[in-house]
């Protein structure tokens, strides 16, 4: 007599015993080091058999264009970085999440597929949005913390009077121990800068949090007597334009206690114009 249980359970024996089952793992990328933004740009798996393989994005495009500038070779390198070192390392490297050169893996738990490719083209679906082709849908660029000091330091250069306040070394040891970036130094003042022009209101507070430690740290027994905050705002409405507002207004009011100004622009040159300003006032 036919057992109709037994056959359904060896059937599926046989089924769990064709499909491949491993540890996946989700690929981002923090572009900019001030923000330390992740960006899902790929899926990486390891089978229970020892096969490894990995599927990024093939278009930084859209990075590209939040970021202000041409991320397509950076991004390539990266990729590069990120196949070498997982498929290179032990996996043991990666159980517990792994970071290095910009690039997090983040370890995501049990898969299971017909195949590597299933499984990799489903995860990559799921959790890299960047990959997927937009209709109607684009995020307003903005300026990184990293990227606004940059244009300030280049306008700066070409200024004979003012190129000197921005020194090669903007690294300041604190009494702390802790040393923090001061962009802006002449003398017994410094400045340090900071943007608020990014599309969240969390990658915001980081920044502003993150600025208000340095200023802190520097207000607690260095060589400046008096120290200025230069804050790009934000360039146009986000999204969360209220929230970032109110952000910002905190951050301010609270420096303002600690006896500090905080000198803000919506855009790069007029942010470089009010540090011209600035220094003539210090000078």
């Amino acid at each position: 007599m036919i057992n109709i249980q037994e056959l359904l359970a060896a059937s599926k024996a046989k089924e769990n015993n064709q499909l491949v089952k491993g540890v996946w793992f989700l690929i981002q990328w923090s572009p900019d080091d001030y923000s330390q933004e992740r960006f899902n740009i790929g899926v990486a798996f390891s089978s229970e058999r020892g096969e490894k393989q990995v599927k990024f994005t093939k278009s930084f495009k859209e990075l590209s264009n939040w970021y202000g500038g041409n991320l397509t070779k950076q991004g390539d390198m990266v990729i590069k970085i990120a196949t070498h070192t997982f498929i290179g390392k032990s996996l043991d490297k990666f159980s517990s999440g792994f970071f290095e050169s910009g690039i997090h893996y983040v370890p995501m738990g049990m898969a299971q597929g017909e195949s590597i490719e299933k499984i990799m083209n489903v995860l990559f679906k799921d959790v890299v949005p960047m990959a997927q082709e937009k209709q109607n849908i684009a995020r307003a660029s903005y300026t990184t913390t990293r990227n606004i000091i940059t244009v300030v330091r280049e306008a700066i250069s070409k200024n004979s009077v003012l190129k000197d306040i921005m020194p090669e070394n903007p690294m300041v040891e604190t009494l702390s121990g802790i040393s923090v970036k001061v962009p802006i130094q002449f003398r017994s003042n410094a400045g340090t800068i900071v943007s608020a022009d990014y599309a969240t209101s969390d990658t915001v507070e980081n920044e502003l949090l993150r600025s208000f430690r340095d200023i802190d740290l520097i207000l607690n027994g260095n060589d400046f007597d008096n120290v200025n905050s230069f804050l790009l705002l934000p360039a146009s409405a986000k999204g969360e334009a209220k929230k970032i507002s109110n952000l910002i207004s905190d951050y301010t009011s609270s420096l303002k206690s600690k006896g500090v100004e905080t000198i803000s622009a919506h855009q790069p040159s007029s942010l470089v114009n009010k540090i011209d300003g600035w220094y003539k006032e210090v000078a």
